[in-house]
């Protein structure tokens, strides 16, 4: 009995001293041991995610070791660790909130500790250094690209957008360029030719020293198989207006070179100045000029085609003293036949005016353009022998003849209008223009393509007329019918 009264004093003063020492352990109640206290459901998502991460960066780590490449999540790939994080300061806040009715206290850690670590070690550590790095070398190999179109360097320019191992022909070597690069598949025009007719190649390349660029950052980037892909915007301020443009840039992972690949439209309406509005109207009329004069070759009309091709300050001179030579002519005839039948003089005995002959004699030049010297093969391709090359140029040179059958049609692509020099202002001097529209030649033998080359004889100025010449006629390419999938007409 006293034993007993004296063990609950003991228990009742243990009791008491316990309480004045840790009263939250009373204030807070806790549940029975035999109490189920269920998981928190953010604990246990929280630490399904960040194991997920962790065991998704392990696995493509290991993959990318393998495979030689960088490991370089995409960006929507940094919400799975920010949503364990999350999830797992959630599920904290829930357990300390349901008075020992949750638990999962150590899974919420576990997933907040895997996300963080696991998230910020690779993202902070790793992924955005390496973007950081590849960016600043994609963006110095487009300044690269810009600073030869800005120094009129188109070839070398072009250069560049080739793979590094088509990069070895000189940029200087005009011929070799267009025998490599100037000619694509079937005749059609190669990629030089594509790449000079780019309405941003011309105008950067015009612009030269005044060209203003602004970077507008990344539109997007990635990492394709072994490669790095860039698509870069650019903001470009010209003589001729102002011009948003992307350019996509590609490289090898294990590489050093930037292979450049130039959007076909711009990203957003150009806004162009006064001199821009003036190149483009000039560029229609020179495309109007090409027109008519392959018309009146069509219509016979060589006297004109020949006289396209003079400086326009001299034509109508030139012109005029033949058609002075020519009177003469008559008149001396007219004078020899009458000397010879005082009475009526026989229809034959005056020459036929202006014949070929004539013009031949008495007009400087004309022999030879009738002869096709205006025609230019040195950068001609056949898909043939030397004997079918030959060919092409013999049967090309008579276009100019009467009676041959040779066909000129004007090719419906987009042809650039270029300064002839360095740009449209340099030195603060206007300069005169030239033409290049792609032109299609058939005859029943063979199909070719050809660049037509016409330049103006007037400065470029607002409101001024261009007066336009032809220059000559770029033979590029000529492929036999059963090689272009349908014949000509004869």
């Amino acid at each position: 009995m006293g034993d007993s009264s004296y063990g609950e004093d003991i228990e009742r003063i243990m009791s008491w001293m316990f309480t004045i020492a840790m009263p939250e352990k009373l204030a807070t109640p806790t549940a029975p041991r035999d109490v189920y206290q269920p998981l928190s459901g953010f604990a246990v998502a929280s630490a399904m995610l960040g194991g997920f991460f962790a065991l998704l960066v392990v696995v493509l780590g290991a993959l990318a070791f393998y495979y030689g490449t960088p490991l370089l999540l995409p960006s929507w790939s940094l919400l799975i660790p920010l949503l364990a994080a999350g999830l797992g300061l959630a599920a904290l806040r829930q357990i300390k909130l349901s008075e020992g009715t949750r638990t999962g206290k150590g899974l919420a850690n576990g997933g907040l500790a895997l996300s963080l670590i696991i998230g910020l070690g690779y993202y902070v550590g790793y992924y955005l250094p390496t973007y950081l790095a590849v960016r600043l070398q994609a963006e110095a190999a487009a300044e690269k690209f810009f600073d030869k179109l800005r120094n009129g360097q188109i070839n070398a320019a072009f250069l560049l957008t080739r793979a590094p191992d088509q990069r070895d022909t000189n940029p200087l070597d005009e011929q070799r360029m267009m025998i490599r690069f100037g000619v694509g598949e079937g005749g059609r025009p190669g990629p030089l030719l594509l790449f000079r007719n780019l309405e941003i190649i011309r105008i950067l390349s015009h612009a030269g020293s005044d060209l203003d660029i602004i970077p507008l950052g990344v539109r997007e980037w990635d990492v394709v198989q072994d490669s790095f892909h860039f698509k870069l915007a650019y903001r470009f301020k010209t003589p001729e207006g102002t011009f948003d443009y992307d350019f996509f840039l590609v490289r090898r992972v294990h590489g050093k070179e930037w292979t450049i690949r130039p959007e076909n439209d711009f990203a957003s309406t150009p806004q162009w100045t006064d001199l821009g509005n003036t190149v483009n109207r000039w560029r229609t009329d020179a495309r109007q000029f090409v027109s008519n004069w392959l018309d009146a070759r069509l219509g016979g009309d060589t006297l004109g085609l020949y006289a396209a091709t003079l400086p326009f300050n001299i034509r109508n001179s030139t012109l005029a003293r033949y058609r002075a030579t020519i009177v003469a002519d008559q008149v001396a005839a007219a004078g020899m036949a009458f000397v010879r039948a005082p009475v009526f003089a026989p229809v034959s005995y005056f020459p036929v005016p202006d014949s070929d002959w004539q013009r031949r004699r008495y007009l400087p030049g004309y022999a030879d353009f009738v002869d096709g010297n205006l025609i230019e093969t040195h950068s001609l391709q056949t898909a043939g022998d030397n004997a079918f090359r030959e060919k092409v140029v013999r049967r090309i040179k008579t276009m100019f003849q009467v009676g041959s059958q040779v066909q000129v049609q004007l090719a419906p692509e987009k042809a650039n209008i270029d300064p002839i020099g360095e740009t449209f202002t340099s030195r603060h001097i206007i300069n005169l223009l030239e033409f290049r529209p792609d032109v299609k030649i058939q005859v029943p033998e063979f199909e070719c393509r050809a660049e037509l080359e016409i330049v103006s004889d007037a400065p470029l100025k607002e409101g001024a007329r261009p007066f336009w010449r032809i220059k000559r006629i770029r033979l590029l390419s000529a492929v036999q019918p059963e090689l272009t999938g349908n014949a000509p007409p004869p």
